[in-house]
């Protein structure tokens, strides 16, 4: 069961990366856009801003959970280095748990939150704003995964699972 996870997990992250990664680009070429127009022809487009703050939305959502597969989340380590290793082990279990948990308030608030803006439009665009509300569950889910995954492997305290494309 760990292995199939771990598989699926890779295969996840490596998703991730690739879509933060043309959001990214997609994000800063449309403000990019934005700023030359607006500067050097003094012309305002009214989409780019919601096009960046749609793909800075959807990037930051999706990269939580890679940071907690790989370990870059913020976390206070001097209590947890002063223990045994067998109470790390546990106290890293526990941390693990609680960022299930996490991502389970996340998927439920998020899911709510997303249902009830089933109507809105974005202001320029008119696009549904469905589309950028569903970053919270869909990160609450990706969260949720990949701390079942380290839950699983915390035997090896600090592996890290690097997702180089």
């Amino acid at each position: 069961m760990a292995k199939v996870l771990t598989i699926i997990c890779d295969w996840l992250a490596r998703l991730l990366v690739m879509l933060v990664v043309v959001m990214t680009l997609v994000m800063l070429l449309s403000l990019g856009l934005q700023v030359v127009l607006r500067y050097a022809f003094s012309v305002t487009l009214p989409w780019p801003d919601e096009v960046a703050l749609a793909m800075f939305s959807w990037s930051v959502l999706l990269i939580a959970p890679l940071g907690i597969r790989e370990g870059f989340h913020a976390r206070l380590v001097i209590v947890a280095e002063s223990l045994p290793p067998r109470w790390q082990i546990i106290q890293q279990r526990c941390v693990n748990a609680l960022c299930i948990v996490l991502g389970g308030v996340l998927f439920w608030a998020g899911g709510r939150y997303t249902f009830e803006a089933g109507g809105l439009r974005s202001a320029a665009i008119g696009y549904p704003l469905v589309w950028l509300y569903a970053a919270l569950p869909v990160s609450g889910v990706l969260i949720m995964i990949f701390g079942a995954e380290r839950v699983i492997r915390v035997d090896q305290p600090e592996t890290v699972v690097k997702t180089d494309v």
